[in-house]
């Protein structure tokens, strides 16, 4: 309940690139090794693919920088690549970026059996958000090979500068492309520490300078073809759509305008630039903020907290380990049901199977929708409840006022029973069934900050608002025919609140919008249970064995037309509550 009702309320939408905004299907798409650049053809993670220059299939020199490159690439992998039959499509166990790193060095003719047995692992450095890459370590028949592929950004810092590189970089990233650069470093294995400590610092400082350049790879994840109508339609409703992500500042620009998330006037925060800033300063800038790149996974919850300062609902998405304590820290934490690790599931209010952030757009409506049934039930359930209390109330407090009237209750214990199990069961379930109202997701009130609940204080007067004129008008009728007889007169009672019952459902279908707007027969289940209710009704005062465990009895035609008279007048009520209620808003419906 508490993940619905935040998912109903959210103001922002924390989302990352990879698998959200993208099929999360990455392939290497160009690579620049050897001062030239390469294109690669392919799709996902098939291995069908070659590798092309100047537009033609080209051989790899086995002693060039493109060959030492995809060799670099091919010891580095641990992911491990599994194509489901069933569903058509790959499982990666791993990181998906050295999976679509490792497809490129097959295509460029890597045979991973043979490689694993020439190079022997030493040590291995694993990728972290801190440093940036990640670094193995291998005994090559006797020298040692240091294999290094990382963030441009730190790598490029680790060799002599060059402009080719740079340029090639620049446009890698202008396309949209994420980078990774790879380097390699030859060493001595024989000056290797023996102690641990010193053995993970002397392999931290090997890679630290004097690294050779490989090349450069650029990554394509294409963008879903849903995403760009999914994230317009998110902003028109009033919807703040915030990209925080690892990649670099011009990748990440590059996808967020593509798909609408950055548009012009709108700030675009790097992550030097982030770590300068102060809680506060962070706070004063958040708002126009769409784009947040380099960021590590620890800073996602300074943007939750300045989110927060605001007063602003937050869903987050997340995948990794370090995820975790922004997703509980986020009002609705959305965890990546494909991409995503166990820990970050776990930490999540909800887990999105597909990852797609169309479904985000779908849950948040589904969301709203899910609490406005629940209100409807609620209500009516409340409501219906209130009214046979209060029958019952106003009964013993006119005996205490007028003594003489030896006024007795209007509803026995069975009849309140029967009221319970039959009326309330049946309509309620029908309720839950009413269809999603139209142009919930842009509908203001849910971006207020003061929060549309399951039961408040506008639910409450609409619950009494209804059970006082159903107990009056129920109580009427009793005293009307007390006199008369007492089995007739509690007869009429109990069939004139069943009747203000199911009338009552039908008002409870919407907040605003008349029944005959909504239409009569939209609703086939509460159709149905009407009908149903109604057979059970008459069940009950013509079948003998019913009439004598409820002691009641038939009723004549216009007994039933006067009860429909009086229970119909809690639809009139209703509608005029709810004709002032679209007045004073000003809507029209």
């Amino acid at each position: 309940m508490q993940a619905v009702e935040g998912l109903g309320h959210a103001h922002v939408i924390v989302i990352d690139k990879t698998g959200t905004l993208t099929r999360n299907e990455m392939i290497v798409s160009n690579v620049f090794a050897d001062n030239k650049e390469w294109m690669i053809s392919g799709k996902g993670y098939y291995i069908e693919g070659s590798v092309l220059y100047q537009g033609k299939e080209s051989e790899i020199d086995s002693q060039s920088n493109m060959h030492m490159l995809a060799q670099a690439l091919n010891l580095l992998n641990t992911a491990t690549i599994t194509f489901v039959t069933e569903r058509g499509t790959f499982d990666i166990k791993g990181d998906p970026t050295e999976a679509a790193l490792f497809i490129f060095s097959q295509k460029a003719g890597i045979n991973t059996e043979a490689i694993n047995q020439e190079y022997k692992k030493l040590y291995e450095i694993p990728f972290d958000s801190k440093r940036k890459y990640h670094a193995a370590f291998y005994n090559h028949h006797g020298v040692g090979v240091a294999c290094v592929a990382g963030s441009p950004e730190i790598i490029l810092a680790h060799i002599k500068s060059d402009p080719s590189i740079e340029s090639a970089l620049q446009n890698f990233l202008q396309n949209g492309l994420r980078v990774i650069a790879v380097g390699m470093k030859k060493f001595d294995p024989a000056q290797i520490p023996d102690e641990i400590k010193e053995r993970e610092r002397y392999f931290e400082q090997l890679v630290s300078h004097d690294l050779l350049f490989l090349g450069l790879c650029g990554i394509e994840d294409s963008i879903r073809p849903e995403a760009v109508h999914t994230i317009n339609k998110a902003r028109k409703a009033g919807f703040q759509i915030i990209m925080a992500t690892g990649d670099h500042q011009r990748t990440a620009l590059a996808i967020a305008k593509q798909v609408g998330i950055y548009k012009e006037g709108d700030d675009a925060i790097d992550g030097p630039e982030f770590d300068r800033l102060s809680d506060e300063q962070l706070k004063d800038v958040v708002i126009n903020t769409t784009v947040f790149s380099r960021v590590a996974p620890e800073q996602k919850l300074r943007i939750i907290q300045a989110l927060h300062a605001h007063g602003l609902t937050v869903a987050m998405t997340g995948d990794g380990i370090n995820d975790a304590p922004s997703l509980v820290a986020a009002d609705i934490g959305i965890g990546m049901g494909g991409i995503g690790t166990e820990v970050a599931k776990e930490a999540a209010d909800i887990i999105l199977l597909d990852d797609s952030v169309v479904n985000i757009i779908h849950a948040i409506e589904e969301g709203r929708h899910t609490l406005y049934a629940l209100r409807r039930v609620v209500l009516y359930f409340f409501s219906t409840n209130l009214a046979e209390i209060l029958i019952i109330l106003f009964a013993f407090v006119l005996s205490l006022i007028f003594p003489s009237m030896h006024l007795l209750f209007p509803l026995t214990a069975a009849q309140i029973l029967w009221l319970n199990l039959v009326t309330d069961g049946f309509l309620d379930s029908a309720l839950a069934m009413e269809k999603k109202e139209k142009g919930l997701l842009f509908d203001q009130k849910w971006m207020r900050k003061a929060h549309i609940r399951l039961v408040d204080g506008q639910l409450l007067w609409k619950m009494a608002f209804a059970a006082i004129p159903m107990a009056l008008g129920s109580l009427f009728v009793f005293l009307l025919f007390k006199e008369v007889n007492l089995g007739l007169a509690r007869t009429m009672a109990l069939v004139t609140l069943g009747m203000f019952q199911w009338f009552n459902a039908w008002n409870c279908r919407s907040d605003t919008k008349s029944i005959f707007q909504l239409g009569l027969f939209t609703n086939k289940w509460l159709v149905l249970a009407t009908g149903v209710v109604f057979i059970l009704q008459l069940m009950l005062l013509h079948v003998p064995f019913l009439q004598k465990i409820f002691a009641t009895q038939p009723l004549n035609v216009y007994q039933w037309i006067f009860i429909a008279i009086i229970s119909s007048s809690i639809i009139v009520l209703e509608e005029m509550r709810k004709w002032i209620v679209r007045s004073s808003e000003g809507r029209v419906h």
